[in-house]
Order: C-alpha cells, then structure tokens, then sequence
C-alpha cells in the first residue's frame, strides 16, 4: 500500500529589500522535505512548517537555477524525496535535484520525458510504498501528468525515478474538454486513486460539455469513477481547479464554473461535495445562479476557479474557496450552507480572486489573491474579518496562488518576481527578480505560477515568458 505522507516543509529564497526591524525572528521549525501536490497536501492548504521567518526573508540569495526553451511553466512545482518535478507548456516533464547531500549538484536535471501535450498545471508524486521496497517489489514513485490536449485531455504516470512511462489514461473526447487542474493522488482504505477534474478550453466556449471529475485507479490508471457536474442536457460545470480530499470522511471537494448556453444548473459556479468512494454528488453550495457565460452569451463568468481550502476551525469543518465574484466562501461541510463570506474586490471575467489561497491552521489566517486591481489579501478564518489588505507591490495583477510557510506568504509577480509579505499585519518583505529583464525591456510573466517551500528551499515556475523560454527557480537562505 503506497502512502501519501503529505507532509508539510521547509526553507526558502529570495534576494530583496530590508524588513522593518521591529519584525521578531523566532526562526524557522524544523524543515519537512515535501511538497507532493499543487495544494501541498490533500487539505489543499498551500502552507508548510520550515520556512525562514518574516525577519530572515529579506536578506534571502539565489540557491540556483535552470533554463529551458520547451515552452512555459505555469505551475507550481512538487518536490518529494529531494527532487523538484516540473512540466512545461511544451510538454516535457523533468526531475531535478533539489538539495545538497550527494554526488550530485542541484539544479541537475535527472532525467526529462516527453508526454503527447502541454502541461499546464501542476504535476503530483505519490512516494513508493516501504513495504515494497522491504521485499524486493516493483512498487515504484509515481509522478503523475496532467495533459492538456484539447479534446482528448489525460494523465499520464511516470516513474519517478527514471520518468518511463507506466500508464496513459483520457479523461474526455468532448471538442471542448480540457485540464487547468492538477491530479491529486490518495491513500483510499489501501487502494492508491488519482483525482482529476476535466474543465473546457479557455475563453468559456459555447459548448456542451459537461464539466467532471474522475477517480483513476493509480497503478493501471483503469477510471474507477467518472461524475458529470451537471445533468444530461446541460452544460458547463467546468472543473479548473484542483480537488481538495478529506480521508476521513471519504470526501472529495471541487469547484465549477459557470454554464455556457441555455439555463444554469445548480452545480454551476458552485462548491461541489462528492464522494470519495461511488462519485456520487452529496451536496452543492451555489455562489452565483444562472451564470450562462462564452463567447456569445454575456453572463458574469463568476467561476471557483480557485482551488478550495478545507479547514479545522473552532471543532467546526469547513470548506472555503475563492470566487472570480471578488468573495471568498466559508461553507459548513455537513450541510453545504455558508458560515461566512467575505468580499475582496469586484469580480470581472478576468479576475477576482482566481488564483489558490492559503490557510494557515497556526495564525488562523487565509490569505490569497485579487486579481485585477493586483493585491494580496488576509482573512480570520472563524470570522471572515479583513486582516489586512496589501498592494501588490510591483504587480498590477495578481493571478497566481499564494503560499505560506512559517509567518510569511509568497507569490509570484505578473512582472517576473517572487513577492514575500509578513502573514500577521501584510507588511512587504521582499520582491525578487527571478530573471534579468532581457535586452527587448520585456519581463518574464510569472502568469499562473507558484511557490512551493521544501528542503530549506523556496521553488518557482517562473512562468510565461517571451516565445517559448521557461525558467525553474529556486532559492535558500
């Protein structure tokens, strides 16, 4: 039985400009080497122990760093067992090594694999099973692949050691059908599953595909599972994000998007509960009813295109999520009823709060982006009350998701940078340049990317660029 031991992390990265000194330096806890998934464990949490401290965050330096010229990365990196996985838009998966400790050097790239389309989200790793191991088994690290190739979207699994192909599996033969979502891998009663979502193409097309999630089976990639957000007959429904998954009560929670043609069902930019085991729909929290959005329908586009958090707060479990409305949602995860809500900004089709928030169980604290104007936001997570409200400083947009680790949450800039604010008053630490500004006077666009923090690093997809460069970045203290 493989495990997926989402443990939490560590350390960081970053050159940039001086923190106040009344900030405190406690110093970091003891760092964990795993990011494993988008959501940096199954809670979709986006926070880890190890990180420095907001006072040691400004004087950060480059560990290192590789250049490639096989499109974008516009995810956020996974790391397991000292090994950095990244895919890029142009459909190579690599493995690179994280850290110090042997012969070789990080930033080494270990092996690369060429999967049949672009990766836009974040892959995953579930670690090989100890057992197999003790006795000699073929139980293999698998890193999982999420392919987006319009109208025949996949995951393919790799070997984690040597990225040789173990299984390819279509998700959806719709025109339409997509992934922007990563796959989530889990531990189910000894039985080892992968989540995926299907969402359409971007620009909300008018189609009649059917958002929908699927549970594959992790060592043949057999479907266990296929579940329509919306009936036969509708539309819409989309699935954008990444799934976020509750063991205990065999659970699994995503967000939808609006509809396309015709009425809206229910289930459409909604919060949608399933479970873990049949598929089955158990309950919904609709944020916005009748969004009938595309191309030639203009609806409000008010998606959950971010991914939801599940959290602990007070004995009471909730499910909370972003909205392009500009609000974030707390949602009672017996009934599906909203606890609270909380709004940011104005929602546009471009924006409000679309990249992934972070909870943080320690502060009690949600932090996460608004797009458009860019800044960086922080809630009470048993209230909803407004912390504080941060400017993104040298962004004029804010698309990506927000990570945090040890007091301090991190973004990466539209413009090319990695953003660090203090958790507990927003306070800017740092804005680090992740690449020089080319001769054309154009930045990297960090669209889309992420932070993940293990190892003692801080690691960035710095992002889209210019043609087709793409750039993995990592940094320590």
């Amino acid at each position: 039985m493989r495990r997926l031991e989402l443990a939490l992390v560590a350390g960081l990265a970053l050159i940039g400009a001086a923190t106040p000194a009344a900030i405190a330096d406690s110093g970091p806890p003891p760092a964990n080497p795993e990011w494993p998934v988008y959501g940096a464990n199954l809670a979709n949490t986006r926070t880890a122990p190890g990180g420095p401290s907001a006072a040691q965050a400004a004087s950060l330096h480059a560990a290192w760093s590789d250049t490639f010229n096989d499109g974008d990365f516009t995810g956020t990196p996974v790391v397991s067992a000292g090994v950095v996985y990244v895919g890029s838009n142009g459909g190579v998966v690599r493995a690179i090594e994280a850290v110090s400790g042997g012969s070789v050097k990080p930033g080494t790239v270990l092996w690369s694999a060429k999967v049949p389309g672009p990766v836009n989200g974040s892959l995953a790793v579930a670690p090989a099973d100890p057992a197999s191991e003790l006795s000699g088994t073929d139980d293999p690290a698998t890193v999982f692949v999420p392919v987006a190739r319009q109208g025949s979207p996949e995951v393919v699994a790799l070997n984690a050691a040597t990225g040789a192909q173990r299984w390819a599996t279509v998700l959806d033969t719709s025109t339409d059908a997509d992934v922007f979502g990563s796959p989530v891998p889990v531990d189910m009663d000894g039985r080892d599953v992968v989540l995926q979502g299907v969402s359409a193409t971007s620009g909300d097309p008018p189609s009649p595909l059917r958002g929908s999630l699927s549970e594959l089976d992790a060592e043949s990639g057999a479907v266990i599972w296929k579940t329509y957000t919306v009936p036969p007959g509708d539309n819409g429904g989309a699935v954008w994000s990444t799934p976020a998954v509750d063991t205990g009560a065999g659970v699994v929670y995503a967000g939808t998007g609006n509809a396309y043609t015709g009425a809206a069902a229910p289930t459409t930019d909604a919060i949608v509960k399933f479970d873990l085991h049949t598929g089955a729909i158990l309950g919904w929290f609709q944020g916005t009813s009748g969004d009938v959005f595309s191309s030639s329908n203009p609806g409000f586009d008010f998606d959950f295109g971010a991914s939801p958090n599940l959290m602990n707060v007070g004995g009471k479990s909730l499910v909370g999520e972003g909205q392009k409305s500009g609000t974030y949602w707390a949602v009672d995860t017996a009934g599906m009823k909203p606890v609270w809500s909380a709004t940011l900004g104005v929602g546009s089709a471009a924006g409000g709060v679309l990249g992934s928030t972070a909870f943080d169980a320690a502060s009690g604290q949600i932090t996460g982006p608004l797009t458009l104007p860019g800044y960086i936001w922080s809630l009470s997570a048993p209230t909803g009350q407004l912390k504080w409200l941060s400017p993104g400083g040298v962004d004029p947009v804010q698309w990506s998701p927000v990570s945090v680790s040890n007091g301090v949450a991190y973004s990466v800039a539209s413009t090319g940078f990695v953003e660090a604010w203090n958790e507990a008053n927003g306070v800017p630490i740092t804005a680090v340049p992740l690449n020089p500004i080319p001769p054309s006077g154009s930045y990297t666009i960090g669209l889309g990317s992420g932070v993940a923090i293990a190892d003692g690093l801080v690691i960035a997809d710095l992002g889209s660029g210019q043609g087709s460069q793409g750039i993995v970045a990592a940094f320590s203290g």
